[in-house]
């Protein structure tokens, strides 16, 4: 699986921006209001506060930092790291804070203002940047000022599609293929980007336009050098919450590879980018060598092949 997608910290490492999403008591988030001027990056549009990474910075943390107190002169209280973007290029953190935003003097921009996270659909701004609030929304109890839901459609009245496609749930996809060797222990590839998920199955997130089976065919390609061959056998589907690793669900579909003999394991051509090494052992064997919640799914899908009967999988959670 690629990094693109499942690993924040690889990610993180290649950020070139940082953002602040900043809460109050009352679940509200503070938006800055870009200057509608030729040249600007989304003019006129709100946003979260931040900007480039610059030479002197010595932390994405510092970056936000920085700019918001060029931005607003805003100096805020502990910054906590929230995310990365789907494209992987912002860092973004998140703070409380319980100002006035009309007693800054923000010296880019237009405006800064507190929204409720209700009211966002009405706003011009970017949809990942919607979906961000809306995903740290969600994760907030109702105690501590936050909804447990983003706003449903009967919440806010008719929206035109564009606009309700933006308020449902955002989730990535994958698709996976189970492979064994032919005393059925399980087949496994080791990562050299995710220290947190070490060992995988072979698949990855699917890119826009493709069916899962298209997904599992081609990161097959891609990982192994080996083309899967059909009709697809689905063992399992697998669902995750969001986290503090990932803001958004996790969908999956794992099929059955099959049984791989020594020969075609051998002739196995892995990506050294993404992965250094395949490995087959007893299903017992993996317990140690992975978390446990990629255990669990991997107990789940050899199950799912031993009986017959394909798994439901609902606890693969980012903060499980």
């Amino acid at each position: 699986m690629p990094p693109s997608r499942h690993d924040a910290a690889a990610w993180k490492a290649q950020a070139t921006h940082a953002s602040a999403l900043i809460r109050n008591r009352r679940g509200e988030y503070l938006l800055h209001l870009r200057d509608p001027l030729p040249g600007r990056t989304e003019p006129g549009a709100w946003s979260l506060p931040g900007g480039a990474r610059e030479p002197d910075d010595a932390s994405l943390e510092a970056t936000v930092r920085r700019e918001l107190a060029e931005e607003a002169g805003l100096d805020v209280a502990d910054l906590e790291p929230f995310s990365v973007t789907q494209e992987g290029d912002a860092a973004v953190y998140s703070v409380r804070w319980e100002g006035d935003p009309e007693s800054l003097a923000p010296t880019e921009g237009a405006a800064l203002r507190w929204f409720a996270p209700a009211d966002l659909h009405r706003l011009r701004m970017l949809p990942a940047v919607r979906d961000l609030v809306l995903a740290h929304a969600a994760r907030q109890s109702p105690a501590d000022g936050g909804s447990a839901r983003p706003p449903r459609q009967r919440d806010v009245g008719w929206l035109p599609p564009e606009q309700y496609a933006e308020t449902v749930l955002k989730a990535t996809a994958f698709a996976c293929l189970y492979f064994t060797d032919e005393d059925d222990r399980p087949l496994q590839l080791h990562s050299v980007y995710s220290p947190s998920h070490p060992w995988q199955l072979v698949g990855g997130t699917m890119d826009p336009g493709e069916r899962p089976w298209e997904t599992a065919v081609r990161e097959c390609q891609e990982e192994t050098g080996r083309t899967p061959s059909g009709p697809p056998r689905l063992l399992a589907t697998v669902y995750g919450l969001p986290g503090a690793e990932w803001p958004y669900s996790t969908i999956g579909l794992v099929f059955d590879g099959g049984r791989l003999t020594a020969a075609q394991l051998h002739a196995l051509v892995l990506d050294p980018k993404e992965h250094d090494e395949a490995r087959v052992l007893p299903l017992a064997d993996w317990q140690h060598l992975m978390p446990r919640r990629d255990f669990l799914r991997l107990e789940a899908v050899a199950e799912a092949r031993r009986t017959g009967t394909a798994a439901y999988f609902d606890t693969w959670g980012w903060d499980t």
